[in-house]
């Protein structure tokens, strides 16, 4: 069945991508390792099995971790780097001093988790810093700036007086904010007694301009509302007040929250406040919360399948059914523990998935950034399990 034969090479490529995820972490045994997969080898995307160290994390790990070298493995690697991103930060300033900069974030922040909740919504919904280049997971990135501040408010008011480009969309797509202004008046800046939209009830101390204000609008207005009802959920989770999250989520045994869960509580506030869901990015945001606070968001719970991990469920499912799709995932989980006595969490499967799609179809994202002695007509993928014929057959290459 051709579902089993991209099993088994969804597979190979995921231990493949394990061992060059540990040479990118510098652990000494793997320096050096090739998978004699050409594609995988050359082409530094396809090497993330654990999610927290895939590119579009980067700037998440620098702030959580600073920069102990257990927490943030890859920091080891980056003596000679500036700080990030370069189009903004303090030119005399290396990456290494920069991440000894936010040593004082566990001390000014510390359990005040509305500022950690917005810095990570802030973080999925201008992108996640991708570019899939030099500068993967920095791009246009706004979070070092924030990292001055100590309150959600002093950085929705730096936020909404940014000037320089604070979205990227090299990948991680920024969500479709809707049109929040009925029409143009005056100068074309509208305030709050001018306003004709459902939005108008937001608008108490900021102006915002009507041709590019949506985002900016929900960063500055709406997000520190949804993180301060998050953070409340969390804070009833801590006086054992809450058998319930929001709503209807139910809570785990451990007393958290399925990712699942506080993933449909804020895209249901969306949903009321006659906004997107922002489903992809909010999965995103689930997971980071999954990551650093694992006491409030189960890290092993099922999660949302974004549109290329579906992709790749579908030829890896017995029927391309999305109700299976759990079990697809739980039997990678056991069948890689029991193969290479490896854990995977379900979270960093769902982000290997969408690697997954985009090598089966042969991307690279910059050609000329690759090293000169790679031949970029050897760039193809693995066709020894899946073959080319049956890669057509399912709309791959």
């Amino acid at each position: 069945m051709s579902h089993d034969l991209f099993f088994e090479d969804y597979m190979r490529y995921m231990r493949n991508a394990w061992l060059l995820e540990q040479q990118k972490l510098g652990v000494p045994e793997y320096i050096g390792v090739q998978t004699n997969d050409y594609l995988m080898d050359n082409v530094p995307i396809y090497d993330v099995t654990d999610r927290q160290y895939a590119g579009i994390n980067d700037v998440l790990q620098d702030l959580w971790f600073a920069d102990d070298p257990v927490g943030n493995p890859k920091a080891k690697l980056r003596t000679q780097w500036p700080a990030q991103p370069t189009d903004r930060a303090n030119p005399n300033l290396t990456y290494l001093e920069q991440l000894k900069s936010y040593r004082s974030l566990k001390q000014r922040w510390g359990d005040n988790w509305r500022v950690w909740l917005y810095v990570w919504m802030v973080h999925r919904i201008t992108g996640s810093g991708a570019s899939y280049v030099d500068d993967h997971g920095y791009r246009n990135s706004i979070i070092p700036e924030l990292a001055q501040f100590n309150t959600v408010s002093e950085m929705a008011d730096f936020i909404h007086s940014y000037t320089s480009p604070l979205y990227t969309s090299g990948g991680c797509q920024i969500p479709g904010f809707p049109k929040a202004y009925a029409k143009p008046i005056g100068s074309g800046i509208i305030h709050e007694k001018a306003m004709t939209s459902p939005y108008s009830h937001l608008l108490k101390n900021r102006n915002y301009d009507i041709a590019k204000g949506q985002g900016k609008l929900f960063l500055c207005e709406m997000a520190p509302i949804i993180v301060d009802q998050i953070a409340s959920e969390f804070e009833k989770i801590d006086r054992g007040e809450r058998k319930r999250f929001g709503h209807k989520t139910t809570y785990n045994s451990d007393k958290s929250v399925k990712q699942e869960g506080l993933m449909d509580f804020v895209c249901e506030y969306n949903k009321r406040n006659r906004f997107n869901k922002f489903a992809f990015q909010y999965a995103l945001f689930a997971a980071d919360v999954s990551d650093y606070l694992p006491q409030y968001v189960s890290p092993v719970s099922h999660v949302h399948y974004g549109t290329n991990s579906v992709k790749a469920l579908k030829v890896l499912t017995q029927g391309g059914k999305s109700k299976n799709f759990d079990n697809t995932a739980r039997k990678i989980k056991l069948e890689f523990l029991n193969r290479y006595n490896i854990k995977l969490k379900y979270k960093g499967i769902e982000n290997s998935l969408c690697d997954y799609t985009k090598y089966l179809k042969e991307q690279v994202p910059d050609v000329e950034q690759l090293n000169s002695s790679v031949d970029v007509s050897l760039l193809k993928r693995h066709t020894g399990i899946v073959s080319r014929e049956l890669g057509q057959s399912k709309g791959f290459p």
